[in-house]
């Protein structure tokens, strides 16, 4: 029986990203999947200082979105953090491309995640995607080279160029099979459902 293919549109400042994350993880150990990350820089503008997530969507507004963001993340054992500020992601994609190269990017992939929702680490700062590269057993002094020179910057945003090039808009965007396109963090069941029936 061949593997489905699932191609995964992501970013790491998006909070239906990281529940995409977990969905395929929990997807993983029922089908066989063969699964590619793309990275998309949804908000390119966010400044590198990054925005305050009170002023920009009100306290009630986030207080109630991170009352769901735990809910769901609770079925998929992820943890959220109270969220109040959102980085600019582009050095984290920077990151995530030279871990693909060096063979790692699976273990980047979680920990970028991980670090920002979970333990409110600012995935923006040279020093924070340093140290989490060093945790993955990446040299630190490449690393910093790598990240302070923006050596992966233009792939970064070609990637994003691309994507809205084919259509993508949003993240997570998920496609199995070259076919089956749609956008968000369905329910567990929504995936599932589908991969079943192109068995």
């Amino acid at each position: 029986m061949s593997k489905s293919k699932l191609v995964i549109y992501s970013d790491y400042i998006w909070p239906y990203c990281y529940i995409g994350m977990g969905i395929v993880d929990k997807l993983s150990e029922e089908f066989d999947l063969d699964i590619k990350w793309h990275s998309f820089e949804i908000h390119p503008e966010t400044p590198p200082e990054g925005v305050d997530l009170e002023k920009r969507f009100g306290i009630e507004m986030l207080g109630n979105s991170l009352i769901n963001l735990k809910s769901r993340g609770k079925n998929l054992n992820l943890k959220f953090g109270e969220l109040k500020y959102m980085p600019n992601s582009n050095l984290a994609h920077q990151l995530s491309l030279y871990a693909k190269d060096m063979g790692v990017f699976d273990s980047i992939h979680s920990k970028l995640m991980t670090a920002y929702f979970k333990d409110l680490k600012d995935i923006g700062s040279l020093e924070v995607l340093i140290d989490i590269s060093r945790s993955v057993g990446l040299d630190s002094m490449e690393t910093y080279k790598i990240l302070s020179k923006n050596t992966y910057k233009k792939e970064v945003d070609r990637l994003s160029s691309v994507a809205i090039n084919d259509g993508i808009t949003s993240t997570p965007t998920f496609i199995i099979n070259d076919t089956k396109v749609f956008s968000g963090a369905q329910p567990l069941d929504y995936f599932r459902n589908i991969l079943k029936d192109l068995k």
